[in-house]
């Protein structure tokens, strides 16, 4: 049926990163709900993700994602209406209530749990996309904050340098900026900390997939960055 071919398909694309290279996929977060009164998190989804990725002979470096699902802590704390992961919040609380901080943070050490008994590679705790808006900018400053309660855990943050939102409120309480926009290494060594890249300037003007694997993969070779994770994948 349909169902079979979309997991066909994503097999096949698995095989293809592989074999090009690819060594890694950006990963889910758990879902959060109450069941018998008690906060649970369910990250099945993710496991079969992961599984999947790994008999094809991915994850074999770190995973940015990870981080629980805003909107179901929202839904769960009644103290704020949180959008889905990626999207741009209208509105922000003066502050998180104990409980979101307590669920969230809950989250990240679940996750960072299952990586240590399944064997994955490390999970990079990815809060907010790009944070360039002020509200996601204060969102991403205060979760990457609630990140660092959990010891051991390391987060991983996008954006544009030049365009100054990842600034002292960001760049202190992040471990993996990932740089996009051409400025793959800054000349200050505090935004170097083991910093990956978005080749998307190379695949958007390169015209075809063998010309940007050629100029990420070479550009990558040269840099001595720690990654280069790719935005978008077509297996053609």
């Amino acid at each position: 049926g349909t169902y079979q071919r979309m997991l066909e398909k994503r097999r096949r694309d698995y095989e293809d990163m592989a074999t090009h290279g690819i060594q890694t996929l950006t990963i889910g977060g758990p879902r959060v709900f109450e069941k018998d009164g008690e906060v649970t998190y369910d990250a099945t989804a993710i496991i079969d993700t992961i599984a999947t990725a790994r008999e094809a002979g991915l994850m074999t470096r770190p995973m940015p994602g990870g981080c629980p699902a805003l909107d179901d802590i929202g839904r769960l704390t009644k103290d704020q209406d949180y959008p889905s992961s990626g999207l741009e919040p209208t509105t922000l609380p003066p502050k998180f209530s104990e409980k979101f901080e307590e669920i969230y943070v809950g989250g990240i050490r679940y996750m960072q749990n299952l990586a240590k008994e399944r064997g994955w590679p490390e999970v990079l705790f990815y809060p907010v996309d790009e944070p360039g808006s002020e509200l996601r900018h204060k969102l991403c400053s205060r979760l990457l904050k609630l990140m660092k309660r959990v010891p051991g855990a390391r987060n991983y943050v996008t954006g544009i340098l030049h365009e100054g939102y990842l600034d002292k409120a960001i760049l202190p309480w992040c471990d993996v900026p990932c740089y996009t926009d051409g400025e793959w290494t800054p000349d200050d060594p505090a935004k170097c900390k083991g910093h990956w890249f978005y080749p998307n300037s190379a695949v958007s003007n390169s015209g075809d997939a063998a010309n940007a694997r050629f100029k990420s993969g070479f550009g990558f070779y040269a840099s001595g960055l720690g990654g280069v994770i790719p935005w978008t994948y077509r297996s053609t």
